[in-house]
């Protein structure tokens, strides 16, 4: 339950989504395809300076913010992981709002824990959602046996 209520948490953001054309979201995971193709071809090395630009190119585009303006290139990522992160948000898009309903039904004890996995499932399975979309940070779980007492870090 903890990783579905931090996933709720951050669906609530509307950063969490980018809303994109459905061609342009076509266009974005042709691109995507080309460049892991590229990157998994053993004969020659890939051309990242050209995915790079290929890429920003993309991001400038939809509007969305370059990456050199992102926490990501801070930390470290690359343009290509920032673009898989935009590319997996472009994909919520269309399912935020079902996804709001069932995580806030389940909140409400409206409906079974089930209810919401199934559904976060599914949309793993279609590659909507990242694999690693309930993880939660070893630090991030809380347990509350009181009001008084948590436990966790």
């Amino acid at each position: 339950g903890v990783a579905l209520e931090a996933f709720h948490t951050r669906l609530l953001s509307n950063a969490s989504a980018l809303p994109l054309e459905e061609a342009t979201l076509r266009r974005w995971g042709d691109a995507y395809e080309e460049a892991m193709r590229a990157l998994g071809d053993e004969e020659k090395e890939a051309d990242m300076v050209r995915i790079n630009a290929r890429l920003e190119e993309l991001i400038g585009q939809a509007g969305a913010p370059p990456y050199k303006e992102t926490q990501m290139e801070a930390e470290g990522g690359s343009e290509l992981d920032y673009f898989t992160e935009l590319l997996y948000r472009a994909r919520l898009a269309p399912h935020r709002d079902e996804l709001l309903r069932v995580l806030g039904e389940w909140l409400d004890g409206h409906v079974p824990l089930s209810k919401p996995l199934e559904l976060v499932e599914r949309l793993i399975d279609e590659n909507v959602l990242q694999p690693d979309v309930l993880l939660v940070a070893p630090g991030d779980y809380h347990y509350h046996y009181n009001d008084d007492e948590s436990y966790g870090e």
